[in-house]
């Protein structure tokens, strides 16, 4: 998972307060990175995407749990295992990846509809800058009226 994907995870801890977040990570990753505050659990080092839905169900309560997924190798068998098994799935997706099958679908990206998905569930979709997953500091600054002078340099950033 590359450092964009890992900051807007967090980014979306920050915003959901009052519930458990719990990050899963390979059994490889450091996971130092993650602020001390939130909690992870590292899968056995035998972990595939192919056996991963199994392993998080034994992990967490299935129909007590939703899984955020936000990355580009996880297929359209990945998350019908995890409804399968009774997860209620939110997708990250950037990609405007055409069947996915998710209870809700987020994409941040600007003019992306709901008729740009094919899904067999009623899924709910988070499509739009409004949706933009970004830590409260920046939202709180985009809020804010500035005033921006003339200047001839621009510092932009992609992702971590």
């Amino acid at each position: 998972m590359g450092l964009g994907h890992l900051f807007r995870l967090m980014a979306l801890c920050e915003m959901l307060t009052n519930l458990e977040k719990i990050f899963v990570i390979a059994h490889d990753t450091d996971g130092t990175i993650l602020p001390s505050a939130i909690k992870r659990v590292k899968l056995q080092q035998n972990t595939t995407v192919a056996n991963e839905p199994a392993q998080l169900a034994k992990l967490f309560l299935p129909e007590a749990s939703t899984i955020i997924v936000d990355g580009y190798q996880f297929d359209a068998n990945y998350l019908q295992a995890l409804i399968q098994l009774g997860f209620r799935v939110v997708y990250i997706d950037d990609l405007l990846k055409e069947n996915i099958p998710a209870h809700v679908i987020i994409n941040h990206a600007i003019g992306v509809k709901a008729s740009d998905y094919k899904s067999t569930y009623l899924t709910q979709y988070g499509l739009g800058t409004n949706y933009a997953l970004l830590r409260p500091a920046f939202l709180k600054r985009a809020g804010m009226i500035r005033e921006i002078s003339t200047s001839e340099a621009a510092f932009i950033c992609f992702g971590g």
